[in-house]
């Protein structure tokens, strides 16, 4: 029965958390713009984030976890378009590795900057 409720308010926990992030990551992506049309009335746009807006927001939330100087600085990999299609991101775990290893992601990644 206790581990029953233990699981329960784990769960909740979980989603708790989530629901954060997610309102976290809206309030990034989009943001609303008031603004006054030519005849006074108010006029409500939503401009969405930038490609590299994002990109800081995932290498900050990565030195969150990582060691500072374990995240490489993101890359796009794009289509023959050059549309955008994945956000390339690198981060490193060990603290003695994780200067060479960001600079071989650094070395990788460069062609997608």
């Amino acid at each position: 029965m206790a581990s029953q409720a233990a699981a329960i308010e784990l769960k909740s926990s979980v989603f708790s958390r989530a629901n954060v992030l997610c309102d976290e990551v809206d309030s990034l992506v989009y943001k609303v713009e008031h603004k006054a049309d030519l005849f006074g009335n108010d006029e409500e746009r939503v401009v969405k984030a930038t490609n590299m807006t994002i990109a800081r927001y995932f290498n900050e939330r990565l030195k969150t976890v990582f060691p500072a100087n374990g995240v490489a600085e993101p890359g796009v990999l794009r289509n023959s378009s050059n549309n955008p299609l994945y956000l390339l991101c690198f981060a490193a775990g060990n603290d003695k590795g994780a200067p060479i290893a960001v600079k071989i992601a650094n070395h990788i990644l460069k062609e997608t900057r």
